[in-house]
């Protein structure tokens, strides 16, 4: 077949039908694929890339909580989703996932990925663009021990393992692997012959093409992913790390001139430092942005303020210090006030002063009487 023609029919596979245990209690009502990253599920960073690539044809195994997943599907009309239940996801892998999918997949051309990653819009239509009819997406830029890696050799793939040590990794798999009709078919038929015959239901998908990648069965071809964002997430740390990733925090942290920090619960809490943000901020000084630092608590002056932050290893100075004394003093002089009543701390008293306002003491006969009573921290 034709390789443009094999494009234009290409199918898109999901594996989604895990328990994601790790991320527990986050799962514990709801399948991996739909937990969000940056108020996004992961299913819709996959279905969104399958639009860009313009394949409507998706088809979905699933299992844990398959329920959630048919429910968030059914309102989906610009894509031609199936979705497949698995009842035994408990006790198989994911290559029992993809022989579940065979009669819609066998002798088609096809796209292939796990439901638990985070990805750029951009992965699938590099790769049905690529003129290589048969790809493993690779990350040249990282070794992690928990991803699958490939080798390569004269530029074709000849193995794919976890265990593959660093020095003949050319890099990590993304978990997004393109199909011809006709590796299709070698695919499932291997497959077959492990489900059926041996009556293997736990093995990796990445099993069954090790197998024909080693045999010279199937001839496949890495595809670098460049700049393309991916996270694998299978855990908390991951999940952390997928948000921090695709909320393009570093950009929009480049377009900020100026940072107003509240002080006690985000810098520290009562006299503890909150771990990391001394760093924060000496990050963003370092970078020369306007940092500011709020309080609402008027028991104290700017002075005990950044006496406090210094000893926590934060550079500060009164100017960048802004209470919620400054705006009543504001006030205060704006309406030409020239004496009050203070409710507070002999901080708040002598802020006052400074600012040229009289204080009336608490049986001062002789005063003027106040024109206003300023309730702080008493």
């Amino acid at each position: 077949m034709n390789t443009l023609r094999e494009d234009k029919l290409m199918r898109g596979a999901i594996l989604a039908a895990g328990v994601g245990s790790r991320l527990r209690p986050l799962t514990n009502s709801k399948p991996k694929c739909l937990v969000k990253v940056c108020g996004k599920t992961l299913l819709d960073y996959q279905l969104d890339a399958y639009r860009k690539a313009d394949i409507k044809k998706i088809f979905i195994i699933a299992g844990y909580e398959a329920e959630k997943i048919i429910e968030h599907c059914k309102h989906i009309k610009d894509l031609d989703i199936t979705i497949v239940v698995s009842k035994e996801y408990e006790s198989t892998n994911n290559m029992y996932s993809l022989y579940l999918l065979k009669k819609h997949l066998k002798n088609h051309a096809f796209i292939l990925n796990n439901a638990d990653l985070a990805i750029d819009v951009d992965i699938i239509n590099k790769m049905v663009l690529s003129k290589n009819t048969d790809l493993i997406a690779v990350d040249t830029s990282q070794y992690n021990e928990e991803s699958m890696k490939i080798s390569v050799d004269n530029g074709t793939v000849t193995n794919i393992a976890k265990t593959i040590p660093e020095k003949e990794s050319y890099g990590c798999s993304v978990d997004y692997y393109k199909f011809s009709s006709e590796t299709s078919k070698k695919l499932y038929d291997h497959i077959d012959e492990v489900i059926e015959i041996e009556k293997d239901r736990n093995q990796w998908t990445e099993v069954a093409i090790q197998n024909l990648l080693k045999n010279r069965i199937i001839d496949m071809n890495p595809l670098e992913i460049g700049d393309i964002r991916w996270t694998e997430v299978d855990n908390y740390k991951d999940l952390e790390l997928a948000d921090y990733i695709f909320s393009d925090f570093d950009k929009t942290l480049s377009s900020i001139d100026t940072f107003f920090l509240d002080l006690d619960g985000t810098l520290y809490v009562g006299d503890e430092k909150i771990e990391g943000s001394d760093k924060f901020v000496t990050q963003l000084q370092k970078e020369n942005k306007n940092v500011y630092f709020l309080s609402n608590n008027s028991s104290k002056d700017k002075i005990q303020y950044v006496k406090k932050l210094q000893n926590m290893g934060i550079d500060a100075n009164e100017k960048n210090i802004i209470l919620s004394t400054d705006g009543l003093v504001h006030h205060l002089k704006k309406n030409e006030v020239k004496n009050v009543f203070v409710l507070g701390t002999k901080a708040l008293k002598r802020l006052i002063n400074e600012a040229g306002i009289s204080t009336i003491e608490e049986g001062d006969k002789n005063s003027t009487p106040p024109e206003f009573i300023v309730v702080g921290y008493d």
